[in-house]
C-alpha cells in the first residue's frame, strides 16, 4: 500500500525530479522507463498537478536509489536556505575557479527548484585526476556558501565566496578534506577566484 504524501513532500520530490531530469537531459519517456510510472503521469506531476500516491512513491524510490540522491540534496538546499533566509541573486552559470591565477576546476551553478530559492552546484576538476563534487549553494547575506561532496570519495568541499562588484569576480576561501594522493585539489583553506566563463546548461 502506498504511503500518503502531503503537499510539502510532493513539492520536495517534484523539485528533485526536475533537477535530476534537467541535469541528465532526460525526458518523460526515459523517466517512465526507469520509474515504471506512465509518462503522462510524470508530465502532470512535473506541472504541479495532483497524481496518485503510488506514482509519487515510485518516483521517490527511484530518486532515493541514485548515487547522488537528489532528494537528499533537495533537503540540504532547502534547509540551508531556510537557515540563512536570504533570497538568491541571479548568478547561475559556469565559473572557472583559480588559485594564484592557475585554473583548477569549474563550478556550475543553476537553480535547483522552480521556486528559485537555492542553487545546485557541481564542481569538476580540470587538472590532475578528475574529481566531481556536487551539493548546494545559498546566499548568507552578502556572501555565498557552497557545501559539496565528492561523488566518489564522499569527502567534503566547502566554499565561502564574496562578489567583488568592480571586478565582477567572486573571491573567497575553500576547504577540501579529500586525500591529495587520491586526486583532491590541493587548496585547503586557500584563497580562490571565480570568474564566469559561460551559461549553465
Amino acid at each position: 500500500m502506498a504511503k500518503d504524501y502531503d503537499r510539502a513532500e510532493r513539492d520536495r520530490i517534484r523539485s528533485a525530479l526536475i533537477a535530476f531530469m534537467t541535469e541528465h537531459r532526460w525526458g518523460t519517456p526515459t523517466m517512465s522507463e526507469r520509474t515504471h510510472v506512465p509518462h503522462r503521469t510524470i508530465h502532470r506531476f512535473i506541472k504541479g498537478d495532483w497524481v496518485n500516491h503510488g506514482a509519487v512513491q515510485l518516483i521517490e524510490t527511484f530518486l532515493a536509489r541514485l548515487p547522488n540522491r537528489p532528494t537528499v540534496l533537495q533537503d540540504l538546499g532547502e534547509s540551508l536556505r531556510k537557515f540563512f533566509d536570504h533570497a538568491p541573486d541571479h548568478i547561475g552559470g559556469v565559473y572557472r575557479i583559480s588559485i594564484a591565477g592557475t585554473p583548477v576546476s569549474e563550478l556550475t551553478i543553476k537553480y535547483a527548484d522552480a521556486g528559485l530559492t537555492w542553487y545546485l552546484a557541481t564542481e569538476r576538476s580540470t587538472a590532475g585526476i578528475l574529481r566531481t563534487y556536487e551539493g548546494s549553494l545559498v546566499f548568507t547575506g552578502r556572501s555565498l556558501l557552497a557545501v559539496l561532496k565528492d561523488r566518489l570519495m564522499r569527502t567534503a568541499r566547502v566554499h565561502m565566496l564574496h562578489l567583488n562588484i568592480p571586478s565582477e569576480k567572486f573571491y573567497g576561501l575553500v576547504y577540501d578534506d579529500g586525500p591529495l594522493e587520491r586526486g583532491a585539489v590541493p587548496y585547503q583553506l586557500q584563497q580562490t577566484t571565480l570568474e564566469r566563463i559561460g551559461n549553465a546548461q
